[in-house]
C-alpha cells in the first residue's frame, strides 16, 4: 500500500463520504486510490477556491468535516482563500496539498513555496508529512483538531515521493486502529460550573452573550431553557 491509498484509507476510517478537487500532477497517487475507494465520492472542480468553499459549505450543514484537495504551488495558494473563510467563521476543513518531491523542497524548483508556512495563520495546525508511515497518525491528529474545541481548518501537506511510497506492512495494517475520536465530548468539572452558578447569582445585570457554538453543540434548547428559568436576557 503506497502512500496515496493510505491517506484514502485513512480518510474512509474517518467516516469521510465525499471529497473535493481538483486533479493534478503532485496529488495523483491520492486522486487514483480515490478512484478505487467506491465510499468516497470526489467531487472535481474547476477552481480549487470552489473545492476549499465546497468543503467548508458541506462541514457547515453536515457538522462533519469537510474534506479537499489540491497540488502544491498555485493550487495551494487558489485553496487557501476558502480556508481563511473558514477559519474566520470555525468551521471544520481538513485541506489536503500535494507537493514536489522532499529532496527538491525549498531548492526553488517548479513550484517550490513554504505551503506550509503560508497556512499556519489561517489554519489551526498546519503540518508537512516527511515519512509515508506518519500519515494516519497526521491525519487522525488533524480531524481531531478540525474538530476539537473551537473547530476551524487543518492542512496537512504531502510530497509526491511521500504518496508514491509504499507503507510499511505494520503501518498498513493498522489503519484502522489509528483513530482521532472526533466526536468525543467530556463533561465539565463539578467545581467549574458551581462557580459559574455563584458568579451569576452574585451578579448585578448578567447577560448571556451566545454564538454559533451554541448550534454546532446543538445546544440551543438548553440555553432556552436556561434562559427563561433564571430571566438572564440572551
Amino acid at each position: 500500500m503506497n502512500g496515496g491509498k493510505l491517506v484514502v484509507r485513512s480518510l474512509k476510517e474517518h467516516g469521510v463520504d465525499f471529497v473535493f478537487g481538483l486533479v493534478d500532477t503532485t496529488i495523483l497517487d491520492i486522486i487514483d486510490a480515490l478512484y478505487e475507494e467506491p465510499s468516497i465520492r470526489y467531487i472535481p472542480v474547476r477552481h480549487e477556491q470552489v473545492a476549499s468553499m465546497m468543503a467548508d459549505g458541506y462541514a457547515r450543514s453536515t457538522g462533519r468535516p469537510g474534506v479537499c484537495i489540491a497540488q502544491c504551488g498555485p493550487g495551494a495558494m487558489n485553496l487557501l482563500y476558502g480556508i481563511a473563510s473558514a477559519f474566520k467563521d470555525s468551521v471544520p476543513v481538513v485541506a489536503i496539498t500535494g507537493n514536489i518531491d522532499s529532496s527538491l523542497l525549498g531548492r526553488d524548483t517548479w513550484h517550490d513555496i513554504d505551503v506550509v508556512g503560508i497556512y499556519r495563520p489561517v489554519t489551526k495546525w498546519s503540518t508537512l508529512v516527511k515519512d509515508v508511515d506518519d500519515i494516519p497518525g497526521t491525519l487522525a491528529e488533524a480531524f481531531r483538531l478540525a474538530m476539537s474545541g473551537r473547530p476551524g481548518p487543518v492542512h496537512v501537506n504531502i510530497p509526491k515521493d511521500v504518496q508514491m511510497k509504499a507503507a510499511s506492512a505494520s503501518t498498513a495494517a493498522a489503519v484502522s486502529k489509528v483513530r482521532s475520536g472526533l466526536y468525543e465530548r467530556t463533561a465539565p468539572a463539578k467545581g467549574d460550573v458551581e462557580r459559574v452558578l455563584q458568579l451569576l447569582a452574585e451578579a448585578e445585570r448578567p447577560l448571556i452573550l451566545a454564538g454559533g457554538g451554541v448550534i454546532r453543540a446543538n445546544a440551543t434548547g438548553a440555553l432556552v431553557a436556561f434562559s427563561e428559568r433564571s430571566g438572564i436576557p440572551a
